[in-house]
């Protein structure tokens, strides 16, 4: 898989291989949902199940990610990267404000 790394169409087959999706037309539809104690069995309804379950389970994961610290001045950070520490809004709002007036090139 290192080889093929930068590659979308061998890592597509690479998923496709792993998940023994084999490229026939046949394909299996889900006949029955249940949802919220609900059986669903029209098309339409368990489409609309799904498009409800994943354009909301983004979001849902999103708001669990915990939100870092405010950066302090003297936090360690690591020496091998080429970020020398973290930023905010902030901060980039600050530095702006710093640059001098008429001083730019063209």
């Amino acid at each position: 898989m290192q080889k093929q790394a930068f590659s979308l169409k061998a890592l597509w087959s690479y998923v496709n291989d792993i998940c023994n999706n084999n490229n026939s037309k046949s394909q299996t539809a889900v006949q029955q949902l249940e949802k919220n104690g609900h059986r669903l069995e029209r098309k339409k309804e368990i489409a609309q199940a799904f498009n409800d379950y994943f354009s909301g389970v983004g979001q849902e994961y999103a708001d669990k990610i915990e939100q870092p610290d405010e950066y302090k001045e003297n936090d360690c950070f690591l020496d091998d990267t080429i970020f020398p520490h973290p930023t905010n809004e902030m901060e980039v709002k600050r530095n702006i404000g710093e640059f001098k007036e008429r001083k730019s090139v063209g």
